[in-house]
């Protein structure tokens, strides 16, 4: 107890960082009763839950791409600290995470398959292993899936293991030596599940936790198929630059690769040759580097995400696999009322392929620029209108005033829409400066700005037919700019010189 000024002879429980010395344990027990006694006097509490109660409100009129869904939660169970505005994080384990999941995604919680996932499970060379790259020094843990609907891993730590330098010095980790800590975990998923996803596989990861408790200077993560938590030539490195703790990044490091199976016949090259083959389970390896020291306590508790993603925009099965969790913020010190947003693209055979000039970036093979799948606003990308038990839908797992387990769902439908061209004369002299407006709401990808495209293959073509119907592209080679007209329009504007088309000798 600390007084709270000078001479006052008050005292108080609270720390310099607002908050509680006095604190429940995780899932205690309602209606338990706390007497705290002192000096003969006594008070009591009683231990409560509360119905947790949700919205998800797109406004008046249809949820159409580009535009933002509020999300509103209001459970005074999660305002843990009165004196501060809280987030529902995805790496406290506590946290109840508001979860839209759409179709099957591949989840660390899609454990069947790896024994060594199960809830229960100790640390192990095929499951978890958290702990220096030497493997020497690794921590005693226990996995879990979270209570929740987020389909995250619990990492609990029971004991750091202690090893020995060579003079039989007991050493633990954030020694002298310790300047990274790897978090690896071998999924349930095999290489050809991965390879034979439908279209482009990208991994959604947060480990915000553990960093966070690290104070991480760097962030490497890598997906491995040598069926172990070790490196080998097959792995792929997604990223080995930054401090990203949580992204959404593509399965490509121009060596190893899981590509668009569709357009390209790209497997996880060398994998039958380092010990992985179609039924070894992949593996996510991170990396993170922090200051010598540092160590997670011995205790320590935290969740982590590490997804596999796959959209399919060829016309062949327009399918959107991927979970999004969102972090609502807590409007103010105190009020138990949590918000986040929700927009969503609509990916289609009008994005181009590249953003080399500014452009869009597009297709699945670009997707992972186009999502926010870990953030207090959230974009969803889809393939096409959906609706219901198809739709947007926000999952919240409530623990209600009786303590049991209450599901609370909200959804929302989406729209796609029919694109149309015009131009701006039915007519035209060779040399004459044609107009284009192409309008077409699933276009509108980014309602902050213009969006850009150009003509191409897979975007928009404009061609000159002949009277035997044959079809040429005469501008092809000079590429043609629509923008948008204003932030949020989804109408879209280019121009081009009619090519003198004359020269030409019908057949």
């Amino acid at each position: 107890m600390t007084e709270n000024d000078v001479n006052s002879a008050v005292f108080e429980s609270w720390s310099g960082n607002g908050t509680s010395q006095l604190v429940t344990v995780d899932e205690v027990g309602g209606d338990k009763k706390v007497i705290f006694t002192y000096g003969g006097d006594s008070v009591d509490m009683i231990i409560t839950y509360n119905d947790a109660s949700m919205t998800f409100d797109a406004g008046a009129g249809d949820w159409i791409a580009g535009e933002t869904a509020y999300l509103t939660v209001n459970d005074p169970d999660m305002n843990k600290y009165p004196t501060v505005s809280e987030t529902l994080s995805i790496g406290d384990e506590d946290a109840i995470i508001p979860t839209i999941k759409m179709g099957t995604p591949l989840t660390l919680a899609n454990s069947d398959g790896n024994n060594k996932l199960k809830a229960g499970a100790t640390n192990s060379t095929t499951g978890v292993t958290v702990g220096t790259g030497t493997g020497l020094f690794e921590y005693t843990l226990q996995v879990n899936n979270t209570t929740d609907n987020s389909e995250r891993l619990r990492i609990t730590h029971s004991a750091l293991s202690t090893s020995y330098d060579g003079e039989g010095t007991a050493t633990q980790l954030g020694g002298s030596g310790h300047t990274n800590t790897w978090i690896n975990v071998t999924t349930a998923h095999t290489i050809t599940d991965l390879v034979n996803l439908e279209g482009t596989a990208v991994l959604n990861y947060d480990i915000s936790g553990p960093a966070g408790d690290l104070s991480s200077t760097a962030i490497e993560v890598y997906v491995l198929t040598t069926g172990k938590n070790s490196s080998g030539t097959s792995d792929i490195t997604v990223t080995s630059t930054g401090n990203a703790r949580s992204g959404v990044l593509d399965l490509d490091d121009g060596t190893n690769r899981v590509v668009n199976n569709d357009v390209s016949i790209d497997t996880l090259k060398g994998s039958a040759t380092t010990g992985g083959t179609g039924t070894t389970n992949v593996g996510v390896a991170f990396k993170i580097t922090h200051a010598v020291g540092t160590f997670l306590n011995a205790t320590a508790d935290y969740a982590i995400a590490a997804d596999f993603c796959n959209f399919d925009q060829d016309n062949g099965s327009n399918v959107h696999n991927c979970i999004y969790r969102i972090e609502a913020e807590e409007t103010g010190d105190d009020t138990g009322i949590f918000e986040g947003s929700v927009a969503y693209v609509m990916l289609n055979n009008s994005t181009a392929a590249s953003d080399d000039n500014g452009e869009a970036a597009g297709n699945d093979e670009e997707v992972e620029d186009m999502l926010t799948t870990n953030s207090d606003s959230v974009t969803i990308v889809v393939m096409a209108g959906v609706s219901g038990t198809d739709s947007v839908r926000v999952i919240y797992n409530d623990t209600d005033a009786t303590q049991s387990g209450d599901t609370i769902g909200m959804q929302l439908d989406t729209l796609t829409h029919s694109g149309t061209a015009t131009l701006d004369a039915d007519t035209y002299e060779a040399a004459d400066m044609a107009t284009i407006t192409i309008v077409d709401s699933d276009l509108n990808q980014d309602s902050s700005i213009r969006d850009t495209y150009e003509n191409s293959s897979r975007t928009f073509k404009i061609t000159v037919t002949g009277s035997d119907g044959v079809a040429e592209q005469h501008v092809a080679s000079d590429p043609i700019t629509i923008i948008e007209t204003t932030n949020d329009s989804g109408i879209f504007v280019g121009t081009f010189t009619v090519p003198d088309y004359k020269v030409r000798t019908w057949s």
